[in-house]
């Protein structure tokens, strides 16, 4: 992917999280019909927004973009603060749990980072080649050491592809369980694959994959501020 194609792909993905973002107020039913389904569930291998639309639904990121689409904000991590020098990133991970009640920790952060910029088949690790570290120094604190200095760094994190995915998860069940099918998010619900929406969060309307011009509807239980059908 160019430098080229890759800032456009993403100026369109920024432009497209903050216009959900000024629907994510509603309560009630949403529906939503769709021409195409997702390819994958696995956020590092698909660079399509049809993709991207469902990740920013049933998982979470560290950062944000704001509805206004011109800050950052937090998301799992609650804050963060960054050395004089500029290359270590220092993230307090709030209190945060996975679909099957498991909680969500600065190491299951740190493996995310990590993967997508190493793994072999990470379409996004280009720009994640400036980590040099991902460290998770406790439960709740994870501490980034980057090669050398870089703006956009904290703005990649807000990506639905650098989504927090269980750690435990993928090693108990490899990454062929994210499948290539819409279909499998019930199983992986139920095994801890994706992060519920913390308590902080606005009530979020819910996505769910349908089929080809399939419209699906689910009531948001405010109770439970997932977008998965973990409640």
């Amino acid at each position: 992917m160019t430098n080229r194609w890759k800032s456009i792909g993403l100026a369109a993905l920024f432009a497209g999280l903050t216009l959900s973002a000024s629907y994510a107020e509603a309560a009630g039913v949403l529906t939503i019909g769709r021409r195409e389904d997702l390819t994958t569930f696995d956020p590092i291998k698909t660079a399509q927004n049809i993709d991207n639309w469902v990740f920013s639904n049933v998982y979470d990121v560290l950062i944000r973009v704001d509805k206004t689409g011109t800050k950052l904000e937090p998301g799992l991590a609650e804050s963060w603060t960054t050395s004089d020098d500029g290359l270590t990133y220092t993230f307090k991970i709030r209190d945060a749990k996975f679909s099957d009640g498991s909680p969500l920790t600065a190491e299951d952060a740190a493996y995310s980072l990590l993967r997508i910029r190493d793994d072999a088949a990470s379409l996004w690790s280009d720009s994640y080649k400036v980590i040099d570290t991902a460290v998770a120094t406790d439960a709740h604190t994870l501490t980034i050491k980057l090669k050398n200095p870089s703006a956009p760094f904290l703005s990649t994190l807000a990506l639905p592809n650098a989504s927090v995915i269980s750690k435990k998860g993928m090693e108990a069940l490899g990454p062929d369980a994210y499948g290539e099918k819409a279909d499998r998010i019930r199983r992986l619900r139920g095994r801890g694959m994706a992060a519920r929406r913390p308590r902080h969060s606005q009530e979020e309307p819910e996505l769910l994959a349908g089929g080809p011009g399939e419209a699906r509807r689910r009531r948001v239980d405010p109770r439970c501020l997932t977008t998965i059908p973990a409640c």
